[in-house]
């Protein structure tokens, strides 16, 4: 084996070495006693109507509705004020609906989020770009579809730290959309590899 081969070799190890060291860090559930879950809500309910109800009991910090299936999160200021929310408005008529109110389960957080509501006109290194911001990226799937719908996407940070960041760009506005950012959740797996940090990969197409 020549000296050049050696030398190769000695870069791919320590190449390898200074990947391992750095590995996304484990999902992990954590609390939100200051968060609420709607359900039960008609198609007609507005996220302006749940927003003028329900900030009659505290300061509303974040409210997400899901339209198509018809529940909502709110987070208060304080647990004191979702706790308030809970007692009254628990079976309350808001439009056609009669909704139900209840504590948020815990949140298992990720260092992977997902990423909804994607122009078709949104390219691989666009997104790339907009998301390494936040910090080191481990991987980037973006999911294309026909263009008449929305394309989405997993964005994987290296740290849990980078990934509750990445959530402070839900709503944000890429290519003319509103991206909808949330984690995503774990799945079991029966073998598991180690991710290498990039800040490109594959693109996933949609059959």
């Amino acid at each position: 084996m020549s000296k050049t081969d050696n030398q190769k070799g000695d870069t791919k190890r320590k190449r390898k070495r200074e990947n391992d060291d750095v590995k996304p860090q484990k999902s992990k559930k954590v609390l939100c006693p200051n968060g609420i879950y709607i359900g039960k809500l008609s198609p007609q309910n507005t996220e302006a109507e749940l927003k003028k109800t329900f900030s009659k009991y505290g300061e509303i910090q974040d409210i997400f509705l899901h339209k198509s299936k018809h529940f909502c999160y709110i987070t208060y200021k304080t647990a004191e004020q979702a706790t308030e929310a809970i007692n009254n408005l628990n079976g309350s008529i808001i439009g056609d609906a009669s909704i139900k109110v209840q504590a948020r389960r815990p949140v298992t957080t990720s260092t992977d989020i997902n990423v909804k509501n994607i122009s078709p006109s949104t390219t691989f290194p666009s997104l790339v770009e907009f998301f390494s911001k936040i910090g080191l990226l481990s991987k980037v799937q973006l999911n294309e579809v026909p263009e008449e719908k929305d394309s989405f996407a997993v964005v994987g940070y290296t740290t849990l730290e980078n990934s509750a960041k990445a959530l402070e760009l839900d709503g944000s506005i890429l290519d003319g959309r509103r991206l909808r950012i949330q984690y995503q959740r774990p799945r079991n797996r029966t073998k598991t590899e180690p991710s290498t940090p990039k800040t490109n990969s594959t693109v996933k197409k949609s059959k």
